[in-house]
């Protein structure tokens, strides 16, 4: 992701509770760690819970927890759960 990116800006401007990160193949899950950490660095809430969701993730869960996710959504649904969940803590 480029650091001019719309999503970061975001990040830096807005106290999200959560945020959520899909990963659809394998050709970026090398990567996910850095780009969770910066995600933390760049949030304007650093607090935030990071939910990361996707094929590859589910596939191999290890992936999300070595990358430093907070939580693993299987579906859409599920992901709207946790979501919710971390938003009323």
């Amino acid at each position: 992701i480029d650091e001019n990116d719309t999503f970061f800006d975001l990040l830096a401007s807005n106290r999200y509770a959560v945020v959520g990160v899909s990963l659809g193949g394998s050709a970026l899950a090398g990567r996910l760690p850095s780009f969770l950490k910066e995600v933390r660095r760049r949030s304007r809430n650093p607090a935030a819970g990071i939910l990361v969701g996707g094929s590859i993730l589910v596939e191999k869960p290890g992936l999300a927890s070595h990358a430093g996710a907070d939580f693993l959504a299987v579906d859409a649904s599920s992901a709207v759960r946790m979501a919710e969940a971390a938003v009323a803590r």
